[in-house]
């Protein structure tokens, strides 16, 4: 089974989500998730666990590479960064956009 990735330095930096559908443009702070500013915002996307495992959140992207910190993708899903899982994973280089 794949571990998370070790908080790091990178925690503390504030990064950009694009939410093409939406049409919004969000700002995730430290120590916040993906999941919880959209939901904030009053953007309906699907969550269960919130702790990367079920999968309930995963959301495509189109464009900038995550940072995957979850349980349920396997390292060749993990190289494509076609999805991720908003409800705990971050961003290695933005902005993000996601297709919600």
């Amino acid at each position: 089974m794949m571990r998370l990735r070790e908080a790091s330095a990178d925690d503390e930096e504030p990064f950009e989500v694009v939410c093409a559908r939406s049409g919004i443009t969000l700002t995730i702070p430290p120590g916040r998730s993906i999941l919880s500013i959209v939901l904030e915002r009053g953007v309906a996307v699907l969550s269960w666990c919130t702790e990367g495992v079920c999968g309930a959140c995963e959301t495509a992207v189109l464009a900038g590479l995550p940072d995957h910190r979850d349980w349920l993708l396997n390292e060749e899903e993990r190289e494509a960064s076609a999805t991720m899982l908003i409800c705990v994973s971050r961003c290695r280089r933005g902005p993000l956009v996601l297709d919600i």
